[in-house]
């Protein structure tokens, strides 16, 4: 039982405009793409040097709208670009991998979206490659850097809930079925398992989902996903979710 005169504990989370200032490149200039770089040009000190883009047009129109910020023709162009310390990644799922091998083989860190990659062969290649580079490399979870969040585990940190045994995460949106959606298409990693599950099961610090549970559409991608309650591995014996 909490007592009445609890108090959420204060974000520790550091402020943006406090983060060492990086030089950014960014592949893939889509939609989250271009709310990523307004964020970090509104509340940040970083700099946006390049974006590319298959689309020479595309990434033209996008760097117009940074200072400083160069239209790149090729993702290999940009990953040689000097003035990159890391590079963005927001490509559809299936050219994450490529992408993010790309840019750590150039001796960039790496900042990929969700999901990290589309099987664990690809993960494992990944942070194999990073970690042997010596390159930081992490999947855009950036609810975990959250200030309600922070709170949040402090809060399961100090037990003021007691022991948690388990944690159910459910995330749903609606899409009208389209065959030109990169959602709909197999080819592009389409589904609702890498395109919901990562938000839903990236919350909870320190779980690993126990299983999972998709239904299919018809055109080959599984259409809806339900999390599961999550565990942590057995500790001394028990079971605890944080």
């Amino acid at each position: 039982m909490i007592n009445e005169s609890f108090l959420i504990p204060a974000p520790r989370t550091e402020a943006p405009l406090d983060a060492p200032v990086l030089g950014w490149g960014i592949i893939g200039p889509g939609r989250i793409a271009t709310a990523f770089a307004e964020s970090l040009a509104a509340h940040t000190r970083q700099r946006i040097v390049a974006i590319g883009s298959r689309s020479a047009d595309t990434a033209l129109n996008f760097a117009k709208r940074f200072d400083g910020c160069d239209a790149v023709r090729s993702y290999e162009e940009l990953v040689k670009h000097a003035g990159i310390d890391i590079v963005y990644v927001s490509t559809p799922h299936s050219f994450h991998h490529q992408c993010v091998m790309l840019a750590l083989e150039a001796g960039k860190h790496v900042l990929v979206e969700k999901p990290f990659a589309i099987n664990a062969q690809q993960a494992t290649e990944m942070a194999q490659t990073a970690q042997q580079k010596g390159l930081f490399l992490m999947e855009a979870m950036w609810p975990r850097f959250l200030p309600a969040f922070d709170s949040v585990r402090q809060i399961l940190s100090e037990g003021i809930l007691g022991e948690i045994t388990s944690v159910v995460a459910d995330l749903g949106e609606y899409f009208r079925p389209d065959p030109a959606n990169r959602l709909f298409s197999p080819d592009l990693a389409g589904g609702a398992l890498l395109r919901s599950r990562p938000r839903a099961a990236g919350a909870p610090p320190r779980q690993s989902p126990a299983g999972r549970a998709a239904t299919g559409t018809g055109a080959g991608i599984d259409g809806a996903y339900s999390p599961p309650p999550t565990e942590t591995p057995p500790q001394n014996g028990r079971g605890s979710d944080r």
